[in-house]
């Protein structure tokens, strides 16, 4: 804080909020259960778990499309399942 001044930032710039771009997933889902969704991080493929076979890329999906809770998850792991349509 400069001399003479109240107390209040002189800059707004230090009072506002930063916000992160959101990140883009990769976004698959399996044709034998077609309301189930993976994602997992842009670029890193499925899971060692996941049968290749069995899952088709669908496109991107951006984190500020994906519920909070799911992208925590997302975040944590790397990856995370997803039932759609509940």
């Amino acid at each position: 804080m400069s001399a003479g001044t109240s107390g209040i930032f002189d800059h707004a710039d230090e009072t506002e909020e930063v916000t992160m771009a959101p990140e883009c997933f990769d976004l698959y889902t399996n044709p034998a259960r077609p309301t189930l969704a993976l994602y997992v991080r842009k670029g890193a493929g499925l899971p060692d778990f996941a049968d290749p076979s069995s899952w088709s890329i669908e496109g991107e999906i951006w984190s500020n499309e994906i519920p909070p809770d799911v992208l925590k998850t997302l975040e944590t792991n790397g990856h995370v399942f997803q039932e759609l349509g509940v």
